[in-house]
């Protein structure tokens, strides 16, 4: 690949869309300890993803960093954050004995 042909990115765009990406492995991993029954990580991981959620906004805001693709990310990071993995660990916590 040329010098020109390559595609550059900033850490200021990268740095937003890793903290999403972070609070999206949370709630995966509060996933995983719920299989396990170890619902007082559950809670807390999911706590975790929700401030990983309210960080990354406004950083994307405060390093003006938005973009399409930091706000698809972000949305389905909320969707299985926040709308499936909580119903799947109510499930499961309901399912045991």
């Amino acid at each position: 690949m040329t010098r020109r042909n390559r595609i550059r990115v900033s850490t200021s765009w990268l740095i937003p869309n890793v903290i999403t990406i972070a609070a999206l492995i949370s709630g995966l991993t509060a996933l995983r300890f719920a299989l396990a029954g170890k619902w007082d990580m559950v809670v807390g991981l999911i706590f975790i993803a929700a401030i990983f959620d309210a960080l990354d906004g406004r950083t994307a805001r405060l390093l003006r960093a938005t973009s399409a693709f930091g706000a698809a990310l972000d949305s389905l990071s909320d969707v299985v954050v926040f709308g499936v993995i909580p119903g799947l660990c109510l499930y499961l916590w309901a399912l045991q004995d």
